[in-house]
């Protein structure tokens, strides 16, 4: 590791699935030469109950999963350090989960120091809290999950650089569903309809300053409320969820709705790449992953 807090590149005789990575050229671009490189934290934990992805991969967890004989989350990690943009990288994994057998290469990195394990807490934004307030004070957190191998360096870089050019206490990347139709027609992902137009979460957010911290809090409120619409609909308001329903609502309109119930500055990123919104959340998704990574239709996917 540096002394920016960057990982540096791996030594030149390693055989553990990080040969040939290197970072890509000062696409950290900050407030200033001192601005910190902002820290990761990867979602990695399993839901209760069986996962169909983790038992068709034969693996304990989803995210030790191999796609194209590498495990997801060694993917992720990739691809985030040959961004050239970030600093530290913790895993939000189980304790018990058997990384010296399933994830080697990534065990004995874990083991000399240079990626860090935290405990996953009971929900993600949980997780994510808990790992935000154990950062210095100015130091941005950025979050995204091991089930998404299609992730590059470039989706990174190009998310580190906007969501922290926007100075916005909280930024999620988004991608147009238009493109991921015209890209990938049999992809079956989540939609976000706005007057000007679709798009899909890519499971990347960025969160900075005192105002993250508000993000968080409402997001744990959501996520205890799920299980209750009533409830859920409240607390963004009805006459929100009557403007988007009846397709009124812009995207800046719904992230200034939103900031304003979650007392922050929200921004959206736009990413240019389809794979961006792709992430393997059931067997289809695995088998189009497989595919895509087949073929390489989505260019330098090994970061």
């Amino acid at each position: 590791m540096d002394s920016g807090g960057q990982h540096a590149d791996p030594p030149p005789d390693r055989d553990d699935g990080w040969r040939g990575l290197s970072p890509l050229p000062h696409l950290w671009k900050g407030a200033g030469v001192s601005a910190p490189r902002p820290a990761v934290l990867v979602l990695a934990g399993s839901r209760a109950g069986p996962d169909p992805v983790a038992e068709a991969g034969g693996r304990s967890c989803k995210a030790f999963v191999q796609i194209g004989g590498r495990p997801m989350l060694e993917r992720v990690i990739a691809a985030l350090e040959a961004s050239g943009c970030v600093g530290d990288i913790s895993v939000a994994l189980d304790a018990a989960a058997p990384t010296d057998v399933e994830a080697p290469a990534l065990a004995k990195r874990m083991a000399a120091g240079e990626i860090s394990r935290a405990d996953p807490a009971r929900t993600p934004s949980r997780s994510v809290l808990q790992a935000f307030d154990a950062l210095p004070a100015g130091t941005p957190l950025i979050v995204t999950t091991a089930d998404h191998p299609l992730l590059t360096a470039q989706m990174v870089a190009e998310f580190v650089r906007k969501a922290v050019d926007s100075g916005a206490e909280a930024a999620a990347a988004l991608a147009p569903t238009e493109l991921i139709d015209a890209t990938y027609p049999d992809a079956r992902r989540t939609r976000l309809k706005f007057r000007d137009g679709g798009y899909s979460g890519c499971n990347l957010f960025c969160f900075r300053g005192a105002g993250a911290r508000n993000v968080l809090t409402f997001w744990g409120r959501m996520e205890a409320r799920r299980k209750r619409p009533w409830r859920l609909a409240m607390a963004l308001g009805p006459l929100t969820l009557v403007a988007y329903a009846l397709g009124l609502l812009t995207l800046k309109g719904a992230l200034r709705r939103l900031g304003r119930k979650a007392g922050a500055d929200l921004h959206a990123v736009i990413l240019p790449q389809a794979e961006a919104a792709i992430d393997v959340d059931k067997l289809e998704d695995l088998r189009l992953v497989e595919r895509i990574l087949g073929a390489g239709d989505a260019g330098q996917l090994a970061g």
